[in-house]
């Protein structure tokens, strides 16, 4: 019973992951599709990562803050399998409302140091996973804001430029793809300029799982390492309180009790 937690000292960076959840990452140009290949990327990072702490971030057409900046590498490893493009209900690849709200994780971090000169060393960084595909106005305004805030923003690319078709699912197989209003079957590419663009303005890189996931996240960690890090102050989940022997206790009794009862015969 109960959450203790033990306050501890690291000294790390904070990343905040935000991935793309639209059903465009169920393409298959990257198998087995989009979406599950970014959150194998992701997984990845999770496990080389030791002091430093995590936060994720879905999008689509809007986006929202799924796990909050934490060092707890098992949770944010069972939020990851969680993630589907059912949790959207939006469409869309709102990459500037994605910033925003990672921007946001960082802000309303109170463990953080707030100091000015803590403020200016890069230690802070946003990874943006999709394919960029349609991706909405707005982003090149945060992506400014986060270079402001002493952000860097990177981001991987998540499928193919050539395409790939987009299933459409039911009773867990595909019973067709997706088709525009004359019935020709979508294609969903690649955006890389797009991306690319944006890390341009984030002071980040461009990564591409195309060009291989384990190459390029290895690629991605190496940048990663290369920032300052900080004492960062994190409350982590030590272990449960036992009660287990006041059930045992209770167990014995009703054990005891029901031996010193008396046997009764019925006759039949």
């Amino acid at each position: 019973m109960g959450t203790p937690t033990e306050k501890v000292t690291r000294k790390g960076i904070d990343v905040v992951v935000a991935l793309h959840v639209s059903n465009s990452m169920l393409a298959e140009d990257l198998a087995p599709n989009r979406l599950e290949r970014g959150k194998q990327a992701i997984a990845k990072m999770i496990d080389s990562m030791k002091d430093d702490r995590l936060g994720l971030v879905v999008f689509a057409g809007s986006a929202y803050l799924q796990m909050p900046l934490s060092s707890d590498y098992s949770a944010a490893k069972m939020m990851l399998q969680t993630i589907n493009t059912d949790l959207m209900p939006t469409q869309g690849t709102a990459i500037g409302e994605a910033i925003d709200v990672a921007l946001q994780a960082f802000d309303t971090d109170s463990g953080a140091a707030t100091t000015q000169a803590s403020e200016q060393l890069k230690n802070k960084a946003i990874v943006i996973l999709s394919d960029g595909e349609d991706h909405e106005e707005g982003s090149d305004i945060m992506a400014r804001k986060a270079n402001e805030a002493h952000v860097a923003i990177y981001t991987v690319g998540v499928g193919m430029e050539q395409g790939g078709k987009i299933p459409v699912v039911a009773n867990g197989r595909c019973v067709d793809f997706k088709r525009d209003d004359n019935g020709n079957e979508v294609v969903s590419k690649l955006d890389e300029n797009a991306l690319r663009d944006i890390t341009q303005i984030g002071q980040g890189s461009y990564f591409s799982l195309a060009a291989g996931s384990s190459t390029e996240i290895d690629r991605l960690l190496a940048a990663l390492a290369q920032f300052e890090k900080r004492e960062i102050d994190d409350h982590v989940f030590t272990d449960y309180a036992d009660q287990f022997q006041y059930f045992i206790a209770l167990a014995l009794l009703l054990v005891i009790a029901e031996l010193m009862l008396p046997t009764i015969r019925v006759k039949t």
